[in-house]
């Protein structure tokens, strides 16, 4: 599963083994909107009458799940078209040395202005 490239240690292969179609089906919407209601649909029984997956088939499924969670947010990372911008801007303000005061809370803005 070429998804899953950085992730390599997540590969399914019980899941594979047993239940092949699921894998295909993982992967034909891994970079669709319906991926999560596929791993939704695969871990929770909105029947009621399914016997459910062994334990370690449940569980690979699952980890696929949270790997494709990583997956996406190590892409959002890698494509952040500001994240150079953020950084040079971030040194510029500490080679200045410069502080900016941000208030906790209301409170303690309102002791210092005077009532009235």
């Amino acid at each position: 599963m070429v998804h899953l490239r950085g992730f390599e240690n997540n590969y399914p292969y019980r899941l594979e083994e047993k239940f092949a179609r699921i894998v295909e089906k993982i992967a034909e919407l891994w970079d669709t909107s319906d991926i999560d209601g596929y791993f939704t649909e695969l871990l929770i029984d909105s029947r009621g009458n399914r016997a459910g997956f062994p334990p370690e088939i449940a569980r690979e499924i699952f980890l696929l799940s949270i790997t494709h969670d990583e997956v996406l947010k190590k892409r959002r990372e890698e494509t952040d078209v500001w994240a150079d911008e953020r950084e040079a801007a971030q040194r510029a303000i500490d080679e200045l040395k410069m502080n900016f005061y941000r208030p906790t809370c209301s409170r303690r803005l309102n002791r210092t202005i005077p009532p009235g």
